[in-house]
């Protein structure tokens, strides 16, 4: 493993512009690392010995490829509470519903299972769900998977238990799930919206932004940075549940 060099500067931004103009100087024979834990957020590059410029990408096809996902996305919907079946799953249904309602995530971009029957035992066992009913899984239960799935594509398993309230009624089930599906639908729209901007040069734009990316390269760099800072914050806010401006540490806009 290459040693991760981190960037200094004073700020996300500097960290970002120092790392193009590292990678500029040698010939891009860096890559960018996003390092996110509770001691050091930060941005830095490990060094990839030989690799110049070796990615190629065909504009047209990153182009189509970017509209036809954005009007996939702007699309699709989970299910509404009430189309969620209230009959009674056994395992291998519920596993291929989920499959169904998650199907925005291309097969060849899962490296494993979205979900499999030990995660479903071990939220079970860890109460971040209820238990089936004679191993059965009715609306609530499937409900609570999804929103699992949701967070989990962000967040660790410890920090979705703190999220995820245990023992709700079928009704604050309800309420809350309403809600992750709103946020679904809201936070889509503005990511799709951040990378129609961001891919502006690529999708020939003539308003596109003077920060857009110059080509693909760039472009999964700028999404790679969006994730990071995503689960950074996401891991942040939860780390201020039950602190007070007493215990909460510094709210100085002074950044050191």
């Amino acid at each position: 493993m290459q040693e991760i060099h981190r960037i200094a500067a004073s700020n996300l931004q500097d960290k970002i512009n120092r790392f193009y103009r590292l990678s500029q100087q040698d010939n891009r024979n860096f890559y960018l690392v996003i390092q996110i834990n509770s001691e050091y957020d930060g941005i830095g590059y490990r060094r990839v010995e030989g690799r110049g410029c070796s990615m190629e990408f065909d504009k047209a096809l990153i182009a189509g490829k970017l509209r036809r996902w954005e009007k996939y996305i702007n699309t699709f919907r989970l299910p509404a509470w009430d189309s969620i079946p209230d009959i009674g799953l056994y395992m291998e249904q519920v596993l291929s519903l989920l499959r169904d309602y998650f199907n925005y995530i291309p097969p060849e971009l899962v490296e494993e299972e979205l979900i499999t029957p030990a995660a479903i035992n071990n939220y079970v066992r860890k109460k971040i769900m209820p238990e089936p009913v004679k191993k059965k899984y009715y609306r609530l239960h499937i409900a609570y998977l999804i929103m699992i799935c949701l967070l989990k594509q962000t967040l660790s398993i410890p920090m979705i238990q703190r999220f995820m309230p245990f023992g709700m009624s079928e009704e604050e089930a309800r309420i809350r799930y309403d809600r992750y599906i709103a946020l679904q639908h809201v936070a889509t729209e503005n990511f799709v919206e951040g990378v129609r901007g961001a891919a502006g040069k690529i999708l020939d734009h003539a308003d596109a932004p003077a920060g857009a990316a110059d080509d693909t390269e760039d472009l999964v760099v700028v999404t790679v940075i969006y994730g990071g800072l995503a689960h950074l914050l996401a891991e942040k806010l939860l780390r201020l549940e039950g602190k007070t401006l007493a215990d909460g540490g510094s709210i100085s806009l002074e950044v050191t």
